[in-house]
């Protein structure tokens, strides 16, 4: 809908209801899974930034290389990954460097997105593309 152009909103109020077992399908099928839902992301993220072939992926653990496949399986590319450990910092994944985030602005001009699945890490990836002049919603977005 937002792709045709119409508006979200919040409402206020419950808008629905429903029964959350421990057997339903969404916690319990592969579909659902972090994996499923990652090829999802990169699949929809690619929809909706036509013009960003390429991607530079903060997080180069589990998280991020799923989404690199995410992302070259929907036909983008992956300019680099940006990694804070220096074990991986100056190898290859996928055929794309790693590099530290003061490497980040060689990759100018590609889509940023934050890949790290780690709790608080978040936080730490936006302070990071932002002092870096990068604006979520613009130059960046999460998908973890």
């Amino acid at each position: 809908m937002v792709q045709a152009g119409w508006g979200l909103v919040a409402v206020p109020g419950t808008g629905l209801l429903w029964r959350d077992g421990d057997d339903r399908l969404s916690r319990t099928h592969p579909r659902y899974s972090p994996p499923a839902f990652l090829r999802c992301r990169g699949h929809y993220l690619r929809r909706a930034w036509p013009d960003s072939d390429d991607v530079v992926i903060w997080g180069a653990g589990p998280t991020g290389k799923t989404f690199s496949k995410a992302w070259t399986h929907a036909g983008g590319t992956v300019a680099a990954f940006v990694e804070l450990d220096p074990r991986k910092i100056g190898q290859e994944i996928h055929g794309a460097p790693v590099v530290s985030p003061a490497g980040l602005d060689r990759f100018w001009g590609a889509l940023g997105v934050a890949a790290v699945g780690r709790d608080g890490a978040r936080e730490e990836v936006r302070r990071g593309f932002e002092e870096r002049g990068w604006r979520e919603g613009y130059e960046f977005v999460a998908v973890a």
